[in-house]
């Protein structure tokens, strides 16, 4: 079995800023996964996704 995730270091970042969130891009993406796994943990973490399609409700489904 593998051993659990150490705990998150120390930071400073408030905000993660991700533009051109419509494109879907692998690399986008990944960083949308990695966030909706890393949110929970980091209550005071805020994420603006901007996109130049106001498809609101597929961001707001994915991290409902």
């Amino acid at each position: 079995m593998a051993d659990p995730l150490p705990s998150p270091p120390s930071y400073t970042t408030e905000f993660v800023i991700i533009d051109e969130a419509h494109e879907r891009t692998i690399p986008t993406d990944l960083l949308l996964a990695l966030l909706k796994g890393t949110l929970p943990l980091l209550s005071d973490l805020k994420v603006v996704i901007m996109s130049a399609t106001p498809d609101v409700d597929v961001f707001l489904n994915y991290f409902g």
